[in-house]
């Protein structure tokens, strides 16, 4: 199911309703660097094997919310050339 938390994309993986899948546990999965929410719908399959809601969320930067300038911004060049500058890009969209 697709839906949006404090305005950010997110998918909510269940097997059964959500409100009841959410009795068992409530379960937010991150991805990685570069990803997306769509790119851990195994782990978040696995958990609602389990019977837990998973909540994918797509980070600040990334899936639906991904910045224009994505690949130039964080390319391995500017890790390699300017990583410094880069690294305080990235935890400027961390905070």
């Amino acid at each position: 199911m697709t839906t949006h938390l404090a305005g950010a994309p997110a998918l909510l993986t269940s097997r059964h309703a959500p409100e009841v899948a959410a009795r068992r546990g409530t379960v937010l999965v991150y991805h990685g660097f570069g990803g997306d929410k769509r790119a851990i719908g195994d782990l978040a399959d696995a958990l609602a094997d389990a019977g837990f809601l998973a909540v994918r969320v797509d980070n600040v930067g990334h899936g639906e919310r991904r910045l224009a300038d994505w690949d130039e911004v964080f390319s391995e060049q500017n890790w390699a050339e300017a990583e410094d500058a880069t690294e305080a890009e990235f935890l400027t969209l961390l905070r």
